[in-house]
């Protein structure tokens, strides 16, 4: 919070940007948090902080507040070298389905839309189809507003109706009753169907061995956290009328479930 009059032009222009995703629409769910605290419009926004701040992670402030978890700003950013502000953007994961859902899962707790990108998946092989499934059933029981994911694969030079019998065999009474997943095969025009990727409208993540289980005991995949521009990129590739891939909607994509 800002008071009007306080700060000159060239922060409070900082701060918008700041509040502000690319093409100008407003981070509600990621950058403005929701809550139910007292607001006294009798006292200066900073002494409200003050009074509440058990409420936030932090709370920052160009004056000083009497707060255990104040962060003072100043003009040259050091406030930003602070540990409530380093945010990792790249760890190691156990290939265990439990261990990949949980590190995506802060994503999926804000998203709307959910894409998996995962161009090797086979459904007839269990570690790919575990994953998938254990991530299905958890949003269902955990997240019930989202009960459709999109999952994308590469079509192979095989494609046809055996390949959508399997998918039909064995994944759509696996899913749970309402939950729809929709599969779109895609085949490369300018780029080659490889990373893997889970893409939700908030954020992605990019995992380097992919969303099937590992067949070692102890095996890892690094994941990395993509930057927005990148998100948005990829988000586009696999969207129907894509530059880089291509499909057509009404022989190329399957729908289960639902």
């Amino acid at each position: 919070m800002v008071e009007d009059g306080t700060r000159g032009p060239v922060k409070a222009k900082a701060i918008e940007e700041w509040m502000t995703a690319p093409g100008g629409q407003v981070q509600r769910d990621t950058r403005f948090a929701e809550g139910s605290w007292p607001y006294q419009e009798t006292m200066r926004w900073s002494a409200n902080a003050e009074a509440r701040a058990t409420g936030f992670d932090a709370v920052l402030s160009a004056d000083p507040l009497d707060a255990p978890n104040a962060i003072q700003a100043d003009e040259v950013h050091q406030y930003l070298k602070d540990a409530r502000f380093a945010v990792p953007t790249q760890r190691r994961v156990k290939r265990r389905k439990e261990d990949l859902v949980a590190c995506a899962w802060p994503l999926l707790c804000a998203a709307r839309k959910v894409k998996i990108v995962e161009p090797h998946f086979d459904p007839v092989v269990p570690r790919f189809r575990d994953t998938l499934v254990y991530l299905c059933d958890r949003l269902h029981k955990e997240l019930p507003r989202l009960n459709e994911v999109e999952l994308h694969v590469k079509r192979g030079t095989d494609f046809g109706d055996a390949t959508l019998h399997n998918y039909q065999e064995y994944l759509d009474h696996e899913l749970s009753s309402g939950f729809k997943l929709t599969i779109y095969f895609w085949a490369a025009l300018n780029e080659n169907v490889h990373p893997r990727f889970l893409l939700t409208d908030c954020g992605g993540l990019m995992l380097d061995y992919g969303w099937d289980e590992g067949q070692l005991p102890d095996e890892t995949t690094p994941v990395i956290l993509l930057p927005e521009g990148r998100r948005l990129d990829e988000w586009n590739r696999y969207s129907v009328g894509s530059k880089d891939f291509g499909l057509d909607p009404d022989k190329h994509v399957k729908v289960l479930g639902g």
